[in-house]
């Protein structure tokens, strides 16, 4: 987070972007988008989002503090403790951050707008909890049209949660390779036959990548045309097939650490006491405890007050972990 000036990794969206000034985050919003945004600000949508806890709050600043002369509104987001990414989450993280992002679009409908960008990178987690980054991803629904990022959230979310929970948890380190989601073509290769008999993977997988594939061997000028309750249903469906996906952290190299463990009572014993008496020479800051496993000594640095990021290589203690935090 050492730069300053305009984020290098926002740069797609022409309806503004972060910066940083004097190691402070802002988002500005340019006057291209002003309308949609005062449109969104009327709404009172993000309000309700707020109070859920479902986006990141805000303060609106001086356009003084503008980085470039296009803007129109400038915010500043409250502070992130840890950037995190896709590929390094659990299982149950994926899977959450993708029922943020559908309840989301579907309360943006109900406001009249659109979520316009389901990517899995306006996703952090914040204190624990999945959160919405980005203000900017919603804009007015015109009637009539489609979900612009159904494809999007299919590669970011349904594909590797697919993959991880029918196949092998290993296959989301795809979002490492594929940073722009897994392509629903190769997903659709590598799930099971069986996964057509599901109505929603069949739809939004293996359907969804037959016509993906046929949009872009054509060319034609009719636009496609969705109702509202045919975009309910969509999301509504999605929504119904990501809750069903599951994986059981178990059967890895490290998921049973603790009950295979060599370790006595009172060598464990032995050992929080003395991370405890390393965590007291802290009087606060962060804790990032690399290898964290389950989070078993994480949670005397959560004990002490310490703002705390519990890392590890394997995927079932990590999952194991987060449940807990989310339990």
């Amino acid at each position: 987070m050492g730069f300053t000036g305009r984020h290098p990794a926002s740069f797609r969206d022409p309806s503004g972007f972060i910066f940083r000034r004097e190691g402070t985050i802002y988002r500005q919003i340019n006057k291209s988008f002003s309308d949609k945004w005062m449109t969104v600000l009327q709404s009172g949508f993000l309000e309700q989002t707020l109070e859920k806890g479902w986006t990141l709050p805000y303060k609106d600043v001086e356009i003084e503090q503008a980085e470039s002369r296009d803007a129109a509104f400038v915010i500043k987001p409250e502070g992130l403790l840890h950037i995190s990414y896709p590929f390094e989450w659990s299982f149950s993280q994926l899977k959450d951050a993708a029922l943020l992002t559908i309840d989301l679009a579907t309360l943006a409908l109900d406001h009249g707008l659109v979520l316009k960008d389901a990517s899995a990178y306006n996703v952090q987690f914040h204190h624990g909890r999945p959160v919405f980054i980005d203000t900017l991803s919603f804009e007015p629904y015109v009637p009539g049209t489609p979900w612009v990022a159904y494809q999007q959230f299919c590669r970011h979310f349904l594909a590797p949660l697919a993959l991880a929970s029918w196949v092998d948890i290993s296959l989301l380190n795809l979002l490492q390779v594929h940073i722009d989601g897994v392509p629903l073509k190769l997903a659709s290769k590598l799930l099971p036959a069986r996964t057509r008999l599901d109505f929603g993977l069949l739809t939004h997988i293996h359907l969804h990548a037959k016509g993906t594939e046929q949009i872009a061997s054509e060319s034609s000028d009719k636009k496609p045309h969705m109702p509202l309750d045919g975009f309910r249903a969509l999301l509504h469906n999605l929504r119904t097939t990501v809750e069903k996906l599951n994986w059981d952290a178990s059967g890895t190299e490290w998921g049973a650490y603790y009950q295979d463990t060599n370790y006595t009572t009172a060598a464990m014993k032995s050992k929080r006491d003395l991370v405890s008496a390393f965590l007291n020479l802290v009087p606060s800051g962060i804790c990032y405890d690399l290898g964290a496993n389950t989070g078993e000594f994480s949670r005397l640095a959560v004990e002490k007050g310490l703002e705390t990021v519990a890392c590890d290589m394997d995927p079932a203690p990590v999952e194991q972990c987060y449940q807990w935090i989310t339990r």
